[in-house]
């Protein structure tokens, strides 16, 4: 995960053309926050190798949402429908939960009482690691190093809100970030996809999953995008 850690903090550091650095909005709320961290995609998507990262930015602290709403009310934070609250800062989306009130744990699936147990509440292994911006290190859950060199997406926590959403999410990111599904990974989405209604990339996915399984259902699944047009 050193590779990991930097190439968030010189990301981090980046000025773009006249706006500050993203490194400047992260002291702003570790200053008014405790024991913040960047949660998931951002983390994953570096440690899997990409130069930018345009997407919204997924932080977690220990402080109450009270707390939060109080800290960041110069950045006029809305709440979003999924707990926590959203706001925007130089032109980047940010939303920030209270570790209590993320889903797996305000819904009974796991308990956490370090932010390091983040780790044990998303559903894709790959989304199970953490940048602590106080003390700018990467923690992770156990295996994760192995899993990330070898671009294999994994069941972490199967509980979710959205069964079927995140299975298209699955598939979505193995074809998008050239991953291989394992096998459980294989048999959920299966069962969450197959003989519904898709489009024609998904379909030829779900397609290809399933022959998967009768041939090697004990292996990882990579996709062939070649084998899409029949």
């Amino acid at each position: 995960m050193i590779n990991t850690r930097k190439k968030l903090i010189t990301y981090l550091r980046k000025r773009d053309g006249i706006k500050p650095s993203l490194q400047a909005t992260l002291v702003n709320i570790r200053c008014k926050l405790p024991d913040v961290v960047i949660f998931g995609g951002m983390v994953r998507d570096f440690g899997l190798g990409v130069r930018h990262f345009s997407s919204d930015i997924d932080m977690v602290t220990t402080a109450s949402a009270e707390q939060i709403r109080h800290a960041l009310a110069g950045l006029n934070p809305v709440m979003n429908k999924f707990g926590g609250f959203r706001f925007r800062e130089n032109g980047r989306l940010f939303d920030i939960w209270s570790l209590q009130d993320t889903w797996a744990i305000r819904e009974g699936h796991a308990q956490a009482k370090y932010l390091s147990d983040l780790c044990r509440t998303t559903f894709f292994n790959l989304d199970a690691v953490i940048f602590d911006v106080h003390a700018l290190k990467v923690r992770a859950r156990h295996g994760y190093d192995e899993d990330l060199q070898r671009r294999v997406l994994d069941i972490n926590l199967e509980a979710n809100p959205n069964p079927r959403q995140m299975a298209i999410r699955a598939v979505r990111m193995a074809i998008q970030k050239d991953l291989q599904l394992a096998p459980a990974l294989v048999e959920y989405v299966l069962e969450q996809l197959y003989g519904t209604s898709l489009n024609l990339t998904y379909q030829s996915y779900v397609r290809q999953l399933h022959d998967h399984t009768g041939r090697t259902p004990e292996s990882a699944f990579r996709f062939e995008p070649q084998l899409k047009i029949w």
